[in-house]
């Protein structure tokens, strides 16, 4: 083309701004049939574009900033434990790592440069020389007789971001239009490149490109393509280096340098001849980086997506997912969430505490090993008391999100977690449900050292105010009596008949109301337990997360937190994104808090519950086991923590007495199973975070008081 006819062309540019609507669509058609359209195999008839000049003209030039798009670009959230730098999770539906231009080498800014658009920084986003050559080699020949396309950096930038907002939209018709062949595409392309041009730098438009363009099958960027073929960041990339990188754009599937090796090579060696060349590298850094083998050169990282990469720590991955995708605060409908989550470019961080949580993960896996011949499942949740905040959740099977064989070793159920985050129906929590029935109690005015008189047995279903219609109820203690003692010492010794008894003087619905404003809830409905007698020894199902949460309420001096586990969200533009709260609210007066602390210490020290007494703290601890031993549980505090422990089969309610655990044959119950677990657990967590006792404080004087109470009224047998 002479000199002065590219000049000529290039004042029409100039002039775009001060033109109608026509004027420029129809300069906008003469640069494309002269270059980007060509390079797609075929040449549009100019009469077929005038004939369709007024039914697109108005379309294409209705207004959208373009430049907005590159604030929405897909990228990968990552998800941190609360110390703000352990990764547990990496998600992404595009990976990319967002960067600034000068965290970038220049060795790759320049190869991108030398192999895409050398005029780069000279032209006004549509390069008229280049299209033009474009047209020129494609149909009357070239040296390698290839057909040539003749895009710049900013007209391909503009064609990514508007191909990723079609795919981050969920609109199939837009991600069709975003990449079809046609005229109107490269129109609309080159007119927002051209509008690009006047509203941003020219390092700015670079920088963008670098993000958003794809450098390999899924992989997006210039970081996440150093970290994935060179586990190094973009910022350290060699000439050669960045040469393979920005020989793959081309083509990310074709010139792959994991799949294809030997044609990845050869785009490298041609981006290298146009570095030196245009005089990016010598001749002498040229020659040294082609003699490197593409093999040789690969130092590739995988980064699994999702929870899979967090190990012990992937439950709690998991049950943050959830939190996001049921969560309406994250988007209207469940696709929105989605999008939020594996596009968004979030940092997440989490309650997370290594201290709890690699404890967590090393008890349960060495105490009942994932392939023990017992079959047994067990996991651990831990609270902080007065936030809400979860500290720890783990259980000894490995994660795997596509389990899908019930005898397989690893599962996608999290056992800490109710069915409506991602966990299961839960599990029968026996006598650690009783420290609920005794807050009810203190609650309603009686006392820890009341004596019961005038029991009536079995019970009525009529003495149970609230309960739905059954049959007689006729609880036994563990050892097959039906005696009775005072309130604390029926806690020490987890005497069930006692305990049934409180529920005729209290009400059933009464007992619910204040379980509920502590936290519990029935983990197969997400509510109240049915309100059958046997609810009030346990019969109910619950999870780890819920009894740890319960028991918070009375560590934190009654105040109830919802669980939570998100600290905060930071989104790709660096904005904070709202989070659920803890609802934090006071729920038990401090005299009914402070006495419960009092009982269940005393069930820590006197009770069948020392075997997990912790030494140097003040703790409350209730062991649990539910009917026929299927269930054996630990639940206790101290100031600091909460912690919930169970053990059991997840898929049958097996017996666990007689069972061979851990190599060793016992006669198997909550004292001597999981109590000593759930000491080591939180003796080791607790000197590993470096707490040290918090004294409970003084029980209520009036809440110890010796008195009588009578039973209601009810058939006698």
């Amino acid at each position: 083309m002479p000199k002065n006819a590219s000049k000529k062309i290039s004042g029409k540019v100039a002039g775009f701004a001060n033109r109608s609507k026509f004027t420029l669509f129809l300069v906008l058609v003469l640069l494309s049939v002269g270059g980007g359209i060509i390079g797609t195999g075929f040449l549009v008839p100019i009469a077929f574009v005038f004939n369709h000049v007024k039914d697109t003209a108005d379309d294409l030039f209705n207004d959208i900033d373009i430049e907005e798009y590159s604030g929405l670009l897909s990228s990968q959230t990552v998800m941190y434990a609360n110390d703000g730098q352990t990764v547990l999770g990496t998600f992404y539906a595009q990976d990319r790592i967002i960067v600034p231009l000068s965290s970038i080498s220049k060795n790759l800014q320049n190869a991108v440069i030398a192999r895409e658009d050398k005029r780069f920084y000279s032209h006004a986003g549509i390069d008229l020389y280049g299209t033009a050559r474009a047209f020129v080699v494609s149909y009357f020949g070239g040296s390698d007789g290839q057909l040539q396309g003749g895009s710049t950096i900013t007209q391909q930038y503009v064609k990514n971001l508007l191909v990723d907002n079609a795919l981050q939209s969920g609109d199939p018709i837009a991600q069709y239009h975003a990449k079809e062949q046609t005229l109107y595409r490269k129109l609309k392309e080159a007119k927002y490149a051209y509008e690009l041009e006047n509203k941003l730098s020219k390092d700015q438009i670079l920088e963008g490109y670098l993000n958003v363009a794809p450098f390999g099958p899924n992989v997006y960027g210039a970081e996440s393509s150093a970290r994935r073929y060179f586990s190094k960041s973009a910022s350290d990339l060699t000439p050669g280096e960045g040469a393979l990188i920005a020989g793959i754009t081309k083509s990310p599937v074709n010139y792959d340098p994991l799949t294809h090796p030997e044609v990845a090579q050869e785009q490298r060696d041609i981006v290298l001849r146009l570095m030196c060349e245009q005089g990016f590298i010598t001749v002498a850094e040229r020659d040294a980086a082609v003699a490197q083998n593409v093999v040789d050169m690969l130092h590739v990282q995988t980064i699994p997506v999702g929870c899979q990469s967090a190990a012990g720590a992937a439950f709690f991955c998991d049950y943050v997912t959830n939190v996001i995708l049921n969560n309406e605060k994250f988007g209207r409908t469940k696709a929105e969430r989605r999008r939020f989550l594996y596009q968004g470019g979030l940092k997440i961080y989490t309650t997370l505490d290594k201290h709890f949580q690699t404890n967590a993960e090393a008890q349960t896996v060495s105490s009942i090993p994932p392939d023990d011949s017992s079959g047994l499942e067990i996991a651990i949740t831990t609270v902080e008391p007065g936030t809400g905040k979860i500290l720890a959740m783990a259980q000894n099977r490995p994660y795997n999100a596509s389990q899908t064989d019930k005898n397989a070793l690893d599962t996608s159920i999290n056992y800490n977690a109710g069915q409506d985050m991602g966990g299961s129906i839960g599990f029968s929590p026996g006598s650690t449900f009783k420290p609920l029935i005794l807050t009810d109690w203190l609650k309603n005015g009686h006392s820890l050292n009341e004596s019961f008189t005038n029991v009536r047995y079995p019970f009525a279903p009529s003495q149970f105010a609230c309960g739905l219609p059954g049959e007689y109820f006729a609880p036994k203690n563990a050892d097959g009596s039906i005696s009775y003692q005072t309130p604390l010492i029926a806690l020490e010794r987890s005497t069930n008949v006692s305990f049934v008894h409180m529920g005729t003087i209290l009400g059933l619905c009464s007992i619910v109301k204040t379980a509920r404003e502590m936290g519990f809830s029935d983990s197969r409905t997400g509510g109240d337990p049915e309100m059958y007698p046997s609810f009030l020894i346990g019969s109910m199902n619950s999870t780890p997360l819920t009894m740890a949460n319960s028991y918070a309420t009375i560590a934190s001096g009654g105040t109830h937190c919802s669980p939570i586990a998100i600290t905060k969200i930071i989104d790709s533009k660096g904005d904070e994104h709202p989070i659920p709260s803890a609802n934090c609210k006071k729920v038990l007066e401090d005299g009914v808090a402070n006495t419960m602390m009092y009982a269940l210490h005393a069930s820590a020290t006197l009770g069948l519950a020392k075997t997990a007494n912790i030494p140097g703290f003040d703790a409350g601890i209730k062991t649990g086991t539910s009917e026929d031993a299927t269930h054996l549980w630990t639940v206790g505090f101290v100031k600091q923590a909460s912690s919930a422990l169970w053990i059991g089969n997840a898929q049958y309610d097996v017996p666990i007495i007689s069972q061979r655990i851990g190599g060793q044959s016992n006669y198997w119950n909550s004292s001597n199973l999981p109590a000593p677990i759930w000491q080591k657990y939180m003796v080791n967590s607790l000197k590993d975070a470096g707490y040290t006792n918090q004294a409970f404080p003084a029980p209520e004087k009036a809440l110890l008081a010796y008195t009588s109470s009578y039973a209601s009224s009810g058939k006698s047998q």
